[in-house]
């Protein structure tokens, strides 16, 4: 009898540099549950070309919502980024002492 191979599913969605970090909880609703939103390019083989009536190539395609956007789309980029930064002691009067602004990074001020 030939061995099967086991692959254990992934715990999240999430790339794996943001697993393992702390998740926020809303009720019994975490991060695990949640979809993040995409917005696709249709092309002749996408999926969707099949399964949605009102998917055509050439148009972009909101996952969540299931609906066609149209062949154009405005949008603006946003940067969302992580950084740290280092205070001392409300008594002293030296204000910041340093800064991650990467978030990874630490920098003297």
């Amino acid at each position: 009898m030939a061995k099967q191979a086991v692959t254990e599913a992934p715990k999240s969605s999430l790339p794996a540099h943001l697993q393992g970090g702390k998740t926020r909880k809303f009720g019994n609703i975490d991060s695990s549950d949640l979809i993040i939103p995409r917005v696709k390019l249709i092309q002749a083989i996408s999926p969707e070309v099949t399964e949605y009536d009102t998917a055509k190539p050439g148009e972009f395609w909101h996952t969540i919502a299931a609906q066609s956007l149209g062949k154009t789309l405005k949008g603006i980029p946003i940067l969302v980024r992580k950084s740290y930064v280092l205070w001392s002691p409300r008594s002293d009067e030296r204000g910041i002492l340093a800064r991650a602004v990467d978030g990874f990074e630490v920098r003297d001020h």
